[in-house]
């Protein structure tokens, strides 16, 4: 005998002896109609949870990568104070030990009073034209008032281990040259060979010294004003002049790279 089947329901279970209706299609869509928002509704709280976790690790890398940069100036700034008093301590002492006065030095190196107490003072770092100046001054080389150790011939210098050194500059013109020496140790040198990172400047003063100078343009562009003249040179040129004619090298239209020897007589 069969029973009627109930309004809505398709047909019947009989598993284990258990009678379980099965709903219609009608019913099957409403309850999936039901489901579909709150679906929805837990995808995007799942895509704004990812969200807000994304955006927190990398606001974390972030402040970990500003921390590390200020560690870092920090250290440069201190690193950059203790060689401007280094030079100014080393240039008093020898100054002192030949007793000689500020105003006698400025004198014989050509330099203003003013410049010279500075120096001393640890308030700047002078230009390299500047220590060749001083050192001729006092019977000395430039290594001597740069140099922390005693090389062995033959110095090597690996780009891997190459450190910037003393950041010679012009006057109050921070980072205008960042100095790598490649021959710091060697006592009895002639030359002064170094590896110059060049920044842009409205400084375009002009120096001169004894001695002679060679410089090959490794990158960006570089300007040198020699006398009344003035040229542009570009990666691969390379620039052979005297010293004693006033002279300034400047990066034209950004940072420049340049290897440059400096002889002294």
């Amino acid at each position: 005998m069969l029973l009627g089947r109930p309004a809505g329901v398709r047909g019947h279970n009989y598993s284990r002896g258990k009678t379980q209706p099965v709903l219609s299609r009608d019913k099957e869509k409403q309850l999936l109609a039901r489901q579909i928002p709150c679906n929805k509704i837990k995808l995007c709280f799942l895509k704004k949870s990812y969200i807000r976790l994304h955006c927190s690790l990398v606001l974390k890398k972030l402040n970990e990568a500003d921390a590390a940069v200020d560690t870092n100036l920090t250290r440069h700034a201190e690193k950059r104070m203790n060689q401007e008093n280094k030079i100014g301590k080393r240039i008093k002492t020898y100054r002192e030990k030949l007793a000689i006065g500020v105003e006698e030095l400025a004198d014989k190196a050509g330099l203003s009073l003013s410049l010279l107490e500075d120096i001393e003072a640890g308030k700047i770092i002078p230009a390299i034209g500047v220590m060749v100046k001083l050192s001729r001054a006092l019977g000395q080389r430039v290594g001597t008032f740069t140099d922390d150790q005693i090389a062995r011939d033959p110095v090597i210098t690996r780009s891997s281990d190459r450190e910037e050194g003393v950041a010679l500059h012009k006057g109050n013109d921070q980072g205008h040259y960042s100095y790598y020496s490649l021959g710091s140790g060697k006592t009895d040198r002639h030359m002064e060979p170094f590896y110059i990172n060049i920044s842009p400047t409205e400084d375009k003063s002009t120096s001169a010294h004894e001695g002679e100078e060679f410089v090959v343009v490794t990158s960006g562009a570089v300007e040198l004003i020699y006398g009344n003249e003035t040229y542009v040179l570009n990666e691969g040129d390379s620039m052979y002049y005297n010293s004693l004619v006033p002279h300034c090298l400047s990066a034209v239209g950004g940072d420049a790279k340049i290897y440059a020897v400096i002889f002294t007589y």
